[in-house]
């Protein structure tokens, strides 16, 4: 494999080369190579493409320039860094990654989740009113501290379920598209303070994917600091997916589940069942968390 070390002009990928490639590139990676295709674009508009911190970027194109088989080609243009991707990680998209019943099925599945989320807002502006926006930041209001009543809330609970879709599955551009349609800066932020604790719990799961060794020493060295420090090996490891400010964040994340459930005292079977949707996919992670909030209760 060693032969084809700073080769960027292979386009034909032998059995070996994609084993290689199927054992080498992750999910993040995946997502990088989809969002670029066959662009050219700055460190910045992938990292926006993403939904995630320059920072974090730099460490996943880091770990991409380790493979043997290159994947991104790089030239700097000004102040910014622009990326495109090889031929051979074209070829693994096309062959691996973007069938043409694949592609289509994304791109439909995806359009179908913004255009609930967008339905959603519209009918709740229907059921409002012309002054939805301030309605809607009592409605979150009541909706945080579990007293609204159903009756009534249905386009709203209908609204955030459908940001919460967006936000499982990975759309991160999407959901942050969303919440630049309101006009009231009071109501993003506090749209955006609600959701936060999801979109964390999906950087945990992403962590987790990746490695999930250090997913799991990132939620030891927080119960076993009782809520105090991150180690910094904890911080050296995870900071290879992500950067130190959402590591922080995951952890008082962390702290604010292990609060909710000491003020309800929940089982481990209703913890898992209230959290479950934020760890679809990831449920080994959740029983792992699981086991460490109930306990301490």
């Amino acid at each position: 494999m060693n032969d084809y070390v700073k080769d960027e002009s292979i386009e034909i990928l032998t059995s070996e080369i994609m084993q290689y490639l199927k054992k080498f590139v992750t999910r993040q990676m995946l997502c990088f190579m989809l969002l670029l295709g066959a662009r050219t674009l700055s460190n910045k508009e992938i990292a926006d493409g993403m939904g995630c911190k320059p920072s974090a970027l730099s460490n996943l194109i880091d770990r991409m320039k380790k493979s043997e088989i290159p994947l991104i080609s790089f030239v700097k243009r000004e102040r910014y860094m622009m990326y495109s991707l090889t031929p051979a990680a074209l070829e693994y998209i096309r062959q691996y990654m973007e069938t043409p019943e694949e592609h289509e099925h994304k791109v439909v599945r995806l359009r179908n989740e913004m255009q609930d989320c967008q339905m959603a807002l519209k009918r709740l502006h229907e059921d409002i009113g012309n002054d939805y926006e301030n309605e809607l930041i009592a409605m979150l209001l009541l909706y945080e501290n579990g007293q609204y009543e159903e009756e009534g809330m249905e386009s709203f609970c209908l609204f955030i379920d459908c940001m919460k879709k967006l936000i499982f599955k990975g759309y991160i551009r999407e959901y942050k598209e969303m919440i630049q349609k309101f006009a009231l800066s009071r109501l993003r932020d506090k749209l955006q303070n609600y959701f936060a604790q999801y979109i964390h719990f999906r950087k945990l799961c992403e962590i987790y994917m990746n490695d999930w060794e250090a997913a799991y020493e990132l939620v030891d060295s927080y119960f076993d600091s009782k809520g105090k420090s991150i180690g910094l090996n904890v911080l050296k490891r995870c900071g290879e997916n992500i950067g130190i400010e959402e590591i922080v964040d995951i952890a008082e994340t962390l702290g604010e589940m292990k609060k909710t459930n000491s003020e309800k005292g929940l089982s481990k079977e209703d913890f898992r069942q209230k959290w479950g949707e934020c760890f679809s996919g990831n449920e080994q992670l959740l029983y792992y968390i699981a086991e460490k909030v109930t306990n301490l209760t």
